[in-house]
Parts: structure tokens; C-alpha cells; sequence
């Protein structure tokens, strides 16, 4: 075990807490030691210096509680006690129960009462296991895993290399992501794959944008989605932030959020206990301007505490409803069937409104940061305690949703009120009495109304009046003019439907990726680059499963809300993110090529007449790698997509018809949840249209199957019920079912077929289809090419007749010379082509040519004429005409008898011809028989392909004696 330390002044310390990962790293550096090793401070007191081993000890092997006994004592020479040190705060990162001695973070506010200073001492200890063998090995260090929400999610952390004397040291840099400490997990030494003397952490943070100054004074329009700016440039550039950061500051001040504490008042209460001090920081973004006058773009100052250094949860649960994306889509589409309008609102600094609790409020003190001393803002040694609710803690957005509905239970307003959804409660009914006068859906702080504009700016002056919010005003879509909400843009038609799309947010990602013009793509993704095996996986990082990562949480964005043409391919790459990062990389990129090439695409929540109110559309992929199969469903409401998703099945099916079953019946729970809210909007749905293009699946459905298929009954079954209870099974042609988009990738015709039928389209044409496009063109015949020329000729010989001035339009002249030359070129061709095939053909007819026949057919075909002829023998033996006696030649079908044929006209003799197996066999008149009861042998010719006949021998069978 090794511990170090690092002991500095309370100012120092909060100082560093604000800076990021890389900079606090270099910055804390001068402070540390280790703890009983040779870097000790030798000019400090014994007794001082002792302080941090007395507070290790009584904290990790005595497990002391701090809170109760703040005091650090040790025995004199004499036997009394000393007091060292008082604890005024204690935090510690990771919960001690979990192991004896876990890596952790501890962190004091000691008072020294030696040098009668008080300070923070870090103490860092990191837990090791002896190695296994004899031979030495390079430690990997610990996988940091989060304590619990919000989590730090530290993903890596590179170990240490051994020194020239053979004992290993200890890193370089600490992993420890401050200031947001993680519980450390232990894992056994592991050998390095390549040697790297620096140690380092990857932790996540905000995704914030590089050289933000730059970007800013690029726009040529003014924004359309959020920048984070990071600590480092908003330091280098702070009298730009200084307007936003003074009007957060008196805002929270003249609400009463942040309540200012000095001198000996701030003494006592760190003194006390029971508080906590933590850090407050800022989060600083630049958003759209919120009008014209505001330029491009406004700067935003979020003052924030830092809720992951508190040491109480006081929340009983920390959940907060936020309405799904189906909920919006749904009522959307019920908008346009009562003919209502769409308005946002959003309320300005909504956990600031929110009363905190009194035991909270005694419990955290905040200090602030250093740059808020630098402008002037903040006096030094000053503190902040909490008068409401602060943006940062665990509780603040669970306590913000009970203060809003308890008021939005109680609003009344034109004669209306609001009614809170079973179902969801983050959807409100408005009701007029009975009447349904609208929807009002909220997500945290931000408010849509769908109602008449009377009801809707009746409902904003109440929120303004009575509710005492401010907001940022109402705002309506309209068309050219869209509305945000839920990270969509919603806007307006003069036909009454709406549409959502996210086009600024492609824009950004184009903008973030660096995709140019070229970088354009018709399809989602090939399927060579999709499809690729696992075992083809190359050597990764943990930086590459970062990346993988973040272009699938992109890519999800938009495919859970306005893009499911792009779901089954994002189904894939979140596969793939941490078995073969490099393949999910380079899926992603070809989805966002795609994305570029159709950023206009908007989804028209527009209801489709004479259709079933609810239809569920299935459809599945059998086994594309051998193993799972991907299946897909969209649930539609009057027509529009309301519910879709594409995944990768969980049990393996055996067949197409099973993988087909299987997602039926997960389609249909999908459309039963749905019913639930459809409820709640005052749409009474207890049946639904199950579309499917397996007649096998169906045939399962309808109670077909045998011995063999009985594990699918139960599937079977379930259907069956939904069916008995009003449901509808029908089938659907294969190039109509909607699911097909979500289970396999498509050609480019195909897909914008289908998302024509799901209403997914753009506006406006793609820029790359606007521009002429040269393709290769293969080799040219050279009548090809002086047909060409003699066309090129035409056209360069013609010259333009000048219209009248008193004539109005555009003169016509018709092309009388090409259409003759065009006549002619045919006539030529034709005569040319019977020129030179018809000697080609006499030649031809003129050679023999013999089919093949097999020696079993043959064989076969004598039989069988054999046993024919036997029984029409048999049939004329017992004739009543009284010549049985006499024997009679055996015919077989299709022959005539000598007799018939001696007697008919004329002396000539024609032979008979004989059709079996599709052969013509012409056979001559028979000879005069050489004895009793034999026939003479007959020649028969085989028909060959080209109109003559070979000779074939074939001997009659002897007749029945009678």
C-alpha cells in the first residue's frame, strides 16, 4: 500500500478543483508527497508534520467517525494526551464496506492546532497485490468505476513503469479524475503490451468545442445549437464573459439562491459539523441569440454547485419524468385532427424557483471559484449558502418536478384546467369542463402547447401571473419559422400538420466531423463495411472505444427521434462500439456521409384518411451472419410513424417464418404500451392492424403447425388472443412493408421509396443531384460512334431562326432532317443484318445434326411399347367377331394396321409414324412374315433436331397364340 499526500490552504485547493483534468495534474504536482518516504518537509514541526499519517491511520484501519470525533490526540512522553489537529470536514470518495483496504481519495479541512493554521490535506491511497510469480511485472493500473450518479465514468488509466533499481515507484501523474473523486476497483497486475513511462487518466467531461473565439466570429447566420466553452478560454477570454457572469451572479443574488457569508459568520459555519463546504463553478455556453437585436449568437454563466463532492443524498428518489419522443409525435398528429396550433415556452432559471428544503439548506456551503475573485465579483474568504435550489446537485431536478406539478395541478385559466395523464405525467390534459381543449407537454423546464391561440396565451399569462415564472415568451411554429423542443425542430404548414426534424444538429456534426461536399453518400451504409465479421477486428485503445462511442450516441439521437432511415445501421455500430471499435467507427462516418446527403429531410406527422387507427408493420432479416437475426417494427397512429425500432434479436431463430413470429409479437406489446398513452390523449384505441408479409408467420398465427413447430405455438398464441380481443392480421405485399427499412440495408431507389410511405422527405432537392454527374462510360461500337458524329453533324449544321418581334413564345421547328436520318440508319441496319445472316443460316441446315438419346430412355421406351402392344393383342383377342384364332400384329398407341392401310386409295403405301417420349419414329410397310406367328423386323428412323431422321432397328414382340 502507498499512500501520498498533498497539504495546502483551503484557496489553493478550490482553485484547483476548477481546473481541468490536464491542468490540475500539472498544478498539484508541488504538493505532493509521499507519506513516510524521504520527500517529507524537513523544516516543518514533528508534531505538525505527523498529522497526515495520524488522520490515514484513524481513518482506514479504524474506520473513526470524524463527525463525532473531530479530534486528532496523541500520548506525550509523559503519558498526556496532545491535542494535533481538529477535523473540521471530512469527504471520502469510495464506501469502505466494499473491501478492507479499497484505493480511495480522503479528503480533510483540518484546523492544525500546532501551527494554528487551517488547511486541506489530500491523502491518496492506492491499494497493491505482491506478484504472482518471481518474475517481476509491470503493473497496470486501476479501472476507476463511478460511485453512483452522476457518475465520473473514468475509462483508463495507464500504469507504471519499473525504475533502474527494481522496486516499482509510484506514477507520474495520480489517476485520480479530479474534482470529481471515483471509488478506485483493485484489479490484479497485468502485463503491458508496450512500454509508456507516462501515466495518464481518460475521464469524461462535457464534450465541449475547441477554439470557440473562432468559431463565433466565423458566423455568417446566427446560431442553431448549443457550444460548451471550456475552463482554459473562458480564463484566456474573461472580460468577454464578464456581462453573462454578472448577470448570473445578481440574478441568483436577488432571488435569494446564493445568500453571502464573511468573516467570523463564514468561520462558524465551516465550524459547524453538520456542514458541508463545496465548490461552485461555472458552465459557460454560447446558444442562439433570443432576438435580432442580440447578433448570432448570446453568451450564457450557469453558476453551478458541485453536487458530486456532497456527502448527502436528501432526496428520497432523484427520478424526474421527461416525456419520450412517441408522446410528441402522437400528439402532434391528434393537433392536426382538431385543428390546433403548436407553442413553446421554456422557464427561465426553473430550479432557482424551486424552495429547497430547510435541512438541506443548513447542510452545504459554497465558495467561490477564484475567477469570480479575479473580476471582482467575490471578496476573498467569502461563502455562499442556499436560500433555493442550485443547479448541480442529485435532488435538484426530482425537487423542480414536484414544485412544478403541485402548481400545475391547481392552474385555472379561461375557464380551463389541467389534468394529469395516467399513463405519463409529464403530459397534462386542458380541459374545458368535459371538452378537450388541448395538450400541455413538459420536459424539465421547457413547456409545448397544442391548443387554439386564445387557450395557449392563457395558459402563458397564467404561468407569468399566477405560477410567478418567468419564461422566455411563447413562440409558435409556423411555416419558415420552426420552434425546438426535445432536441427537434418543430414547425408548422399552412395545411395544419406539423413536422420534426434535426437538421441543425447534422449541420453541426458536418461542421464537427469536417465532412466537405464530397463527403456525401445515397446510402445509409455499404454492406461490406456494416456486415463485416467480428474475427476481423483490429488491436484498440481505449481512446478509439471513446470515439466508437460518442458517434453512436450521435447517431442514436437522431435515429430515436426523427431519422429511423439510418435505425437498422446505428443498430449495428452500438453493437460493435466495444467488440470491434474501428468497424463502428467507420460505420458511423458512412452514416453521417448519409446524414450530409439528406440533412433536409423532415418527418410529416400527417394523417392518412381511410386507414386503421393503429397499425403495427413488422418485418425481420433471417440471420445475416449465421447467428441472430434483426428484426424491426413501426407502430403508426392514423397513418403517421409514431413508435419504430430496429434491434437485433434475442433468441436465435431456426427459420424465417420463426424470426418473422418473433417480431410480430414484440411489435404487438410495443402497440399495447402505446395504447395506454393514446388513452390519456382522449383517443379510445382497443384495436390494431397487424401487417405482415410471411404467409408462413401468418399461417402460425392462424393455428397452423405440427410436431415440429410447437415451441411456436405459444407466440402463436399470444396474436391469437390480441386477435379475439378485436385485432386484425392481414398480409402486405413485400414492396409495401414499411419494417423493411429497419431490419436490412437498402438500395437507394428502394429506400426513399419507403421512406416516401413513412412520410420521411425533404423539402427541397439534394445540392449533389442538382450538379451534372459523369460516369464511366464502357466501350463504344463503331456504329455507335458514327452515329454519334452524324448526330453531333445535325446539330452544328442547324442554325436558329430569329422569332418575329410581333410574335409571342418560343418558335418550333421540327427536326425533319434527323428523323431521316434516323429512318435511314435503321433501313441500313436491318439490310445489313439479313445480308450477312442468311447464308449463315442456310449453312447451318444443311449439317446434320443427331440428338442424343440415353440407353436407359430407350430401353425404357421398348418396354413399355411392348407391354402396350401385348394388351391391345389381348383386347382384340377376345373380339366377338370370331377370328381369335387368327393371330393379329401388335399395335402399340398411335399405329395403323397393314390391312387398313393396303385397302385405302391407290396403290402406294404411306408408313405409319409413331409418337413416344416426344420422338417421331416413321415406319415402313412391313415385310411378308418368314414363319408362323413372326413379324418381320421394321426399320425406324429417330428424328434428329434439325428435320432429318437416323435409322434405328426395332423388332416387334411375338403375338399371343390364341
Amino acid at each position: 500500500m502507498m499512500v501520498r499526500y498533498a497539504r495546502m490552504t483551503g484557496d489553493e485547493w478550490a482553485e484547483l478543483c476548477q481546473l481541468e483534468e490536464d491542468e490540475f495534474e500539472r498544478r498539484i504536482g508541488r504538493w505532493q508527497r509521499v507519506l513516510g518516504g524521504q520527500d517529507e518537509d524537513p523544516n516543518m514541526n514533528a508534531l505538525s508534520a505527523s498529522i497526515p499519517h495520524h488522520l490515514f491511520m484513524q481513518t482506514v484501519f479504524r474506520q473513526r467517525n470524524w463527525n463525532r470525533n473531530p479530534e486528532v490526540v496523541v500520548p506525550e512522553t509523559g503519558g498526556e494526551p496532545r491535542l494535533l489537529a481538529r477535523v473540521l470536514d471530512f469527504a471520502d470518495d469510495g464506501p469502505t464496506e466494499e473491501s478492507p483496504f479499497p484505493d480511495r481519495m480522503l479528503m480533510f479541512s483540518v484546523h492544525d492546532v500546532i501551527r494554528d493554521v487551517v488547511e486541506m490535506v489530500i491523502l491518496r491511497v492506492e491499494a497493491r497485490r505482491p506478484p504472482q510469480e518471481e518474475q517481476r511485472q509491470e503493473e497496470m493500473a486501476p479501472v476507476l468505476q463511478p460511485p453512483g450518479p452522476p457518475p465520473p465514468a473514468v475509462h483508463a488509466v495507464r500504469g507504471m513503469g519499473p525504475c533502474s533499481s527494481g522496486r516499482v515507484e509510484g506514477p507520474e501523474r495520480l489517476p485520480i479524475p479530479l474534482p470529481n473523486p471515483a471509488f478506485i476497483k483493485v484489479v490484479p497486475n497485468q502485463l503491458r503490451c508496450e512500454e509508456d513511462p507516462e501515466a495518464f487518466a481518460c475521464k469524461a467531461e462535457v464534450a465541449t468545442t475547441k477554439e470557440l473565439e473562432a468559431v463565433l466570429e466565423q458566423l455568417k447566420e446566427p446560431l442553431s445549437v448549443t457550444h460548451t466553452a471550456s475552463q482554459e478560454e473562458v480564463r484566456a477570454n474573461l472580460e468577454r464573459w464578464r456581462p453573462a457572469i454578472e448577470k448570473e451572479l445578481g440574478a441568483l443574488k436577488k432571488q435569494g439562491v446564493l445568500v453571502s457569508h464573511f468573516g467570523k459568520e463564514a468561520k462558524d459555519l465551516i465550524a459547524n459539523p453538520e456542514t458541508t463546504v463545496i465548490s461552485l463553478k461555472g458552465v459557460f455556453t454560447a446558444k442562439a441569440p433570443g432576438s435580432a437585436n442580440e447578433g448570432f449568437y448570446k453568451r450564457k454563466c450557469r453558476l453551478v454547485g458541485c453536487g458530486n463532492q456532497a456527502t448527502h443524498v436528501d432526496a428520497d428518489s432523484l427520478y424526474a419524468a421527461g416525456v419520450p419522443a412517441e408522446v410528441v409525435r402522437v400528439a402532434l398528429t391528434e393537433a392536426f385532427c382538431h385543428k390546433w396550433s403548436a407553442f413553446t415556452t421554456d422557464i427561465r432559471s426553473a430550479f432557482t424557483q424551486t424552495p429547497i428544503p430547510t435541512h438541506a439548506a443548513r447542510r452545504y456551503l459554497l465558495r467561490p471559484p477564484r475567477w469570480l475573485v479575479d473580476l471582482g465579483l467575490a471578496e476573498q474568504g467569502e461563502y455562499y449558502s442556499l436560500g433555493m435550489v442550485l443547479y448541480g446537485f442529485k435532488e435538484a431536478p426530482a425537487w423542480w418536478s414536484d414544485h412544478r406539478d403541485s402548481k400545475l395541478r391547481r392552474a385555472k385559466f379561461c375557464g380551463c384546467h389541467l389534468e394529469q395523464a395516467t399513463s405519463d405525467s409529464s403530459v397534462w390534459r386542458i380541459m374545458q369542463g368535459d371538452q378537450l381543449k388541448g395538450f400541455l407537454i413538459t420536459y424539465v423546464d421547457d413547456f409545448l402547447v397544442l391548443s387554439d391561440k386564445r387557450t395557449a396565451e392563457g395558459l402563458h399569462q397564467w404561468l407569468l401571473d399566477v405560477a410567478g415564472w418567468e419564461t422566455d415568451g411563447l413562440s409558435e411554429a409556423k411555416p419558415g419559422h420552426p420552434v425546438r423542443f426535445l432536441g427537434m425542430q418543430l414547425q408548422g404548414y399552412e395545411d395544419g400538420h406539423f413536422s420534426l426534424d434535426q437538421e441543425a444538429y447534422v449541420d453541426e456534426l458536418v461542421r464537427a466531423y469536417k465532412l466537405g461536399e464530397n463527403s456525401r453518400a445515397k446510402i445509409v451504409c455499404p454492406k461490406e463495411i456494416l456486415m463485416q465479421e467480428a474475427a476481423q477486428a483490429q488491436a484498440f485503445d481505449d481512446s478509439t472505444v471513446k470515439a466508437a462511442q460518442k458517434v453512436a450516441g450521435e447517431c442514436l439521437w437522431l435515429s430515436q427521434r426523427t431519422r429511423f432511415d439510418i435505425a437498422f445501421a446505428t443498430t449495428v455500430l452500438c453493437s460493435k462500439v466495444s467488440k470491434d471499435p474501428h468497424n463502428a467507427i467507420a460505420i458511423g462516418h458512412r452514416i453521417l456521409c448519409y446524414l450530409h446527403h439528406t440533412k433536409d429531410f423532415k418527418l410529416h406527422l400527417k394523417p392518412v384518411e381511410g386507414v386503421a387507427p393503429l397499425r403495427v408493420f413488422t418485418d425481420a432479416s433471417f440471420a445475416p451472419l449465421g447467428q441472430h437475426s434483426y428484426g424491426g417494427h413501426v407502430v403508426e397512429v392514423k397513418g403517421v410513424p409514431a413508435l419504430w425500432k430496429a434491434s437485433k434479436q434475442q433468441l436465435i431463430a431456426m427459420s424465417s417464418a420463426e424470426a418473422e413470429l418473433i417480431q410480430a409479437v414484440e411489435g404487438c406489446m410495443y402497440a399495447e404500451s402505446l395504447m395506454t398513452i393514446l388513452s390519456d390523449l382522449g383517443l379510445q384505441c382497443t384495436s390494431a392492424e397487424l401487417c405482415l408479409d410471411n404467409t408462413a408467420a401468418i399461417s402460425f398465427v392462424n393455428g397452423a403447425g405440427n410436431q415440429r413447430t410447437r415451441h411456436l405455438k405459444v407466440r402463436g398464441h399470444k396474436v391469437q388472443q390480441l386477435i379475439r380481443s378485436g385485432w386484425k392480421v392481414s398480409h402486405c405485399p413485400g414492396e409495401r412493408q414499411k419494417a423493411d427499412l429497419l431490419t436490412k440495408i437498402l438500395p437507394s431507389v428502394r429506400m426513399q421509396f419507403l421512406c416516401g410511405l413513412l412520410q420521411l422527405r425533404g423539402d427541397r432537392g439534394s445540392e449533389a443531384d442538382d450538379e451534372p454527374a459523369v460516369r464511366a462510360v464502357g466501350g463504344v461500337s463503331p456504329s455507335m460512334t458514327a452515329m454519334l458524329a452524324l448526330l453531333q453533324i445535325c446539330g452544328c449544321c442547324g442554325e436558329p431562326t430569329k422569332p418575329k418581334e410581333d410574335q409571342n413564345g418560343v418558335a418550333i421547328e421540327w427536326p425533319w432532317e434527323l428523323a431521316l436520318l434516323t429512318l435511314l440508319i435503321v433501313l441500313s441496319t436491318l439490310f445489313l443484318w439479313e445480308a450477312a445472316g442468311a447464308p449463315c443460316r442456310r449453312a447451318r441446315s444443311e449439317e446434320p445434326q443427331v440428338r442424343a438419346v440415353s440407353v436407359a430412355k430407350e430401353r425404357r421406351a421398348r418396354k413399355l411399347q411392348g407391354r402396350v402392344s401385348a394388351a391391345i393383342d389381348a383386347v382384340l383377342s377376345e373380339s366377338p367377331t370370331g377370328d381369335e384364332s387368327q393371330p393379329r400384329e401388335r399395335r402399340s398407341r398411335n399405329k395403323c394396321s397393314d390391312q387398313g392401310r393396303a385397302s385405302r386409295e391407290g396403290s402406294e403405301i404411306t408408313p405409319p409414324t409413331v409418337v413416344y417420349g416426344g420422338i417421331n419414329m416413321h415406319l415402313p410397310a412391313p415385310l411378308a412374315p418368314t414363319g408362323p406367328g413372326i413379324s418381320a423386323p421394321s426399320q425406324a428412323t429417330v428424328p434428329t433436331g434439325s428435320g432429318t431422321s437416323v435409322p434405328s432397328q426395332r423388332r416387334s414382340p411375338e403375338p399371343r397364340s390364341g
